[in-house]
């Protein structure tokens, strides 16, 4: 039985694409192809990226190449801002207490990979991560979902009953850095227990894991 993390599920959703979805991957005038994330961020479609519409995320990359400090609304009005982008890498806000990664993955092969990295304020951070071929059909088993027996340390694995008595899901936040290559995960448990009296279990959790793409999934680095 899977160990349990906590998830959410708001503006953004995933179902199943429609099949006549339009690739985000045209080849330049020498045949080259390579996909940059905000190529991703404007074309995503709405099952991906219903919270903001096309119009509005072409607003957003306006005011952030322009240095224009200005939030634009998604349809919640709730304000949605760039906060960082790389050729393969775009992050955003989608409105208070939600955050977006969308990133590229072998961007320079006939078939890349689009990753869509969720992250909720619940109020601790808790991320999720999707990841879709051109087409924005979804690669299902390909995706991050650590076991608790990846966030346990060396004492953790001695003492795993008292973890799974204590510890009932580990709240991570993702990332993925193009220039390393590495996604990592960071656990967020300690300010779970900010109010109340925090466990000894707690100690016995990695504080961050990290994967690396393989070209057909990511793989664990550490």
């Amino acid at each position: 039985m899977p160990y349990k993390r906590l998830t959410s599920a708001l503006l953004l959703a995933v179902a199943a694409p429609p099949a006549a979805a339009r690739p985000p991957t045209p080849a330049d005038s020498t045949g080259h192809v390579s996909l940059t994330a905000v190529k991703c961020f404007t074309e995503a479609p709405d099952y991906v990226l219903s919270a903001i519409p096309p119009n509005t995320r072409l607003d957003m990359i306006d005011y952030y190449r322009a240095g224009i400090d200005k939030a634009s609304m998604n349809v919640a009005e709730g304000p949605c801002v760039i906060t960082a982008e790389s050729p393969q890498s775009l992050t955003f806000t989608v409105g208070n207490g939600m955050e977006c990664q969308i990133f590229v993955l072998d961007p320079d092969s006939k078939t890349p990979t689009i990753g869509v990295i969720q992250t909720f304020d619940t109020p601790i951070p808790d991320s999720s991560l999707s990841l879709f071929n051109s087409r924005w059909e979804e690669k299902t088993g390909a995706g991050v979902y650590p076991t608790l027996s990846q966030w346990l340390n060396d004492e953790g694995r001695r003492r795993r009953d008292k973890v799974e008595e204590e510890i009932p899901f580990v709240l991570a936040s993702y990332a993925y850095d193009p220039e390393t290559g590495k996604l990592t995960l960071t656990n967020n448990m300690a300010g779970y227990f900010v109010d109340i009296e925090t466990p000894e279990s707690l100690s016995m959790l990695r504080g961050s894991l990290t994967y690396r793409w393989d070209g057909k999934q990511f793989k664990p680095a550490n």
